[in-house]
């Protein structure tokens, strides 16, 4: 289930788009590069995973950011519903989990593509809030 929440915080994230976006400049950009580097520690992991390796590291990096989520982004979308958000990713931050669970290939199929959305919509959403005025 560490790949469905991980997606569950994105997608949720990804509809209080608006209310990040109403962030200053400043703020904006330190949101950017906070969704960039989740994004990177997600595609490490996929590319470690889709070599059948344990992507050492990943889980510091994931509970990292889980515990930087939010501080945050809490100006943004309420103290209650960053730490809510944050708390779901600490108990999703064990990547190199993972691996155990891709025995069969089907599963191991979704799982990276699972993997690979979520770090597509963390990117999305650093890149958009660049661009956000």
């Amino acid at each position: 289930m560490i790949i469905g929440t991980i997606l569950e915080i994105a997608l949720k994230l990804t509809g209080l788009k608006d209310q990040l976006d109403q962030a200053r400049r400043e703020r904006r950009d330190r949101i950017a590069d906070y969704f960039m580097q989740l994004s990177k520690t997600l595609k490490d992991a996929h590319e470690s995973l889709s070599q059948g390796m344990i992507p050492h590291g990943t889980c510091e990096e994931m509970l990292y950011h889980a515990r930087s989520l939010a501080t945050t982004v809490q100006d943004e979308i309420g103290e209650a519903e960053a730490k809510k958000l944050a708390e779901s990713m600490e108990e999703a931050h064990a990547l190199e989990q993972l691996l155990s669970e891709l025995h069969d290939e089907g599963a191991r199929q979704q799982t990276l593509a699972d993997l690979d959305r979520a770090r597509g919509m963390f990117k999305a959403l650093g890149v958009s809030m660049r661009g956000a005025k």
